[in-house]
């Protein structure tokens, strides 16, 4: 695998050799060869090669539910979900003056204290109310 990373006459050639040796390996080795292949050419720039000659002819099932970039770009996508929710909320019930408060919101650094936060936003009579909730 690490032949990837060498000056090749032929990168095709030496992907089919790597895609054969390959073929052999159990589901779970497979998926972890074929990351590291991947992560390899892209060193290189052989991504779209590395698509076309081993992933599309040897189609693998990877379960990225667990994979830590996939966690944290989860994360991410909720805690600007929410971000967005709370900004719509506030602007509907408070206008302007509740806006005022999403700089201080943004540096809410965990989704728990987000959805605490949009719950706020549902009981609060007042920015006042909420003001004292993000203070305290």
């Amino acid at each position: 695998m690490l032949s990837i990373l060498c000056r090749m006459k032929d990168p095709i050639e030496v992907l089919r050799a790597i895609r054969d040796i390959f073929k052999v390996l159990p589901e779970k080795e497979l998926k972890d060869y074929l990351a590291g292949l991947k992560n390899l050419a892209r060193l290189r720039g052989l991504t779209s090669l590395v698509k076309k000659e081993v992933e599309d002819k040897m189609p693998v099932t990877i379960d990225i539910s667990n994979d830590e970039t996939y966690l944290a770009g989860m994360l991410e996508g909720e805690m600007r979900g929410l971000l967005e929710g709370i900004e719509v909320a506030l602007d509907i019930k408070y206008g302007s003056e509740g806006l005022f408060l999403m700089d201080d919101i943004r540096n809410i650094g965990t989704i728990e204290k987000l959805e605490a936060f949009k719950e706020a936003v549902r009981k609060a009579a007042s920015v006042n109310d909420l003001m004292r909730f993000l203070r305290g």
